[in-house]
């Protein structure tokens, strides 16, 4: 799993991260969107390699910030 990228979800009553099995490619048997088979829009089509993470708030927090 080291060139794709997963969605997790967190539950805030028991803590328990999951992996959102509907975020993948199409027609792939498993969660996560492979970054090693990617054409890239500049031409290269070598592995991507996904860093990083992006958070978001749902609830209460969501509705302080509409």
């Amino acid at each position: 799993m080291v060139h794709r990228i997963v969605i997790a979800d967190f539950d805030e009553q028991t803590g328990r991260l999951t992996i959102d099995a509907r975020f993948r490619d199409d027609g792939a048997a498993e969660p996560g969107v492979n970054m090693d088979t990617k054409s890239w829009p500049h031409g290269g089509n070598a592995p991507g390699t996904p860093h990083g993470a992006v958070s978001a708030c749902r609830g209460a927090a969501t509705e302080r910030l509409t």
